[in-house]
């Protein structure tokens, strides 16, 4: 007969015995392939976290600062060096590319890809040093360059230099689908706009300085802005991987279908 004077606590230990045994038994049948997954999953996440701790160190530590010193350095070397290497093809290799007495203007194919890559001032520091170079080597039209490519730089960075944020959330207000122009498009346009404000200033300086213009000249100055815009089209891709910039990437599609495009 029961031992009906056991009291119902005592089935406790017995119960918990019994579900502990259960749980080995499903642990034991677990599938091996399953437990080794979550095991590299885990190993794969300290990993990443130890990465991610060494990689902060880095870049707060002493050799972050040098990393970020080194990396602005060759920056400015590559820049200059572009706007070296620009100035050397415009007077040593254009000249043997005319075609119909029509040469393009690498400077400002140049001046164009400072304007998309870097904005503004980096900009006026390559039209300076254009228009200075030019200036002291062209004599007769003094102080016409050392003006016209800064000054152009300046007035085109205005229009086709990245928007910043601020002002790109201003124009949502009332445009939800504003954004930047993708980096190809502007960099031609932009190039065509300075070459053509070129021409037309220069063609101003020619009728001020009581030459009469014909229409050979203005088929120059239309053939000329053709010429810097193809060669712009040509050089602007290994120009911006010079300048350490790589192809820009496309980001999610916008509810109106259109794609924004970070520098």
């Amino acid at each position: 007969m029961a031992d009906i004077t056991r009291q119902p606590g005592q089935d406790i230990p017995q119960a918990e015995q019994g579900k502990s045994r259960f749980s080995l038994a499903g642990k034991a049948a677990e599938n091996p392939l399953a437990v080794g997954i979550r095991t590299r999953q885990a190993d794969t996440l300290r990993t990443t976290d130890r990465a991610a701790l060494k990689k902060e160190k880095q870049r707060t530590g002493f050799l972050g600062f040098v990393s970020r010193c080194f990396r602005g350095i060759m920056r400015l070397v590559r820049f200059w060096l572009v706007v070296l290497l620009a100035y050397l093809c415009q007077v040593c290799i254009v000249p043997y590319l005319a075609m119909g007495g029509v040469t393009p203007n690498v400077m400002l194919a140049v001046i164009a890809i400072v304007i998309v890559c870097h904005g503004m001032l980096r900009a006026y520091w390559a039209g300076a040093c254009f228009g200075i170079i030019t200036d002291a080597m062209m004599k007769p039209m003094i102080f016409f360059y050392l003006l016209m490519y800064p000054i152009l730089a300046l007035f085109m960075s205005v229009f086709f230099a990245d928007k910043s944020e601020k002002r790109l959330e201003a124009e949502r207000a009332s445009n939800p689908s504003a954004h930047n122009m993708h980096p190809y498009l502007r960099t031609p346009l932009c190039a065509a706009c300075c070459q053509l404000l070129y021409e037309v200033v220069h063609m101003l300086y020619l009728y001020i300085g009581g030459i009469a213009l014909m229409p050979v000249h203005y088929g120059r100055a239309i053939g000329a802005v053709i010429y810097t815009t193809v060669l712009t089209i040509l050089m602007m891709v290994p120009v911006r991987r010079m300048l350490g910039f790589k192809k820009p990437p496309k980001e999610k599609k916008q509810a109106r279908g259109r794609y924004m495009n970070a520098m």
